[in-house]
């Protein structure tokens, strides 16, 4: 006798590690300060991945089982935004960049380690938004960072959305 309706296996996703990559580069030192101290960008980046990623750990898991699946989240790359005229003898140079985060999404087997998919997302702040943020009252004025944790937060969000969206696009 021939089965058509198999019943499907679940698959259970768990979270392996989260990770948010220290910044010891020169534009750390400039964009994450405002007149009134340092904003630490790294700890607010790896609070929202756990915000975000609000699943069970893996390292949790007694008996896995053949369909469970872990995901790890890694930010290696990200940077607030800053504007600013160096100025010298005749001249100057506007020195600029935009914030951007970078998410790596690995998806993998919980009972064997093994690597199912990786994906890379970069998200950048839209040059309009940039320049509209740049040219504020906040952005003129000098007590504040002109980009904060917010800014990055919300680029953080799209990013992890655009990972999961791949990934589940490879996993069907």
């Amino acid at each position: 006798m021939i089965v058509f309706f198999k019943k499907k296996k679940v698959k259970k996703l768990y979270l392996g590690e989260i990770y948010v990559v220290h910044r010891q580069d020169v534009k750390s030192k400039v964009d994450q300060w405002g007149l009134f101290g340092e904003e630490k960008l790294d700890h607010a980046l790896f609070l929202k991945l756990q915000e975000i990623f609000d699943l069970p750990l893996a390292s949790s898991m007694s008996e896995p089982d053949d369909n469970d699946m872990a995901i790890d989240i890694l930010v290696p790359r990200f940077q607030s935004g800053a504007a600013f005229f160096v100025s010298f003898h005749g001249g100057g140079i506007p020195l600029f960049w935009r914030p951007k985060v970078q998410v790596v999404a690995r998806l993998y087997k919980v009972k064997n380690n093994k690597t199912l998919h990786q994906v890379k997302v970069l998200s950048k702040l839209p040059w309009k938004v940039f320049a509209s943020k740049v040219f504020s009252i906040k952005g003129l004025s000098p007590l504040h960072a002109t980009f904060d944790a917010d800014d990055l937060e919300h680029l953080l969000m799209q990013s992890c959305l655009k990972a999961v969206i791949k990934l589940s696009d490879k996993v069907r």
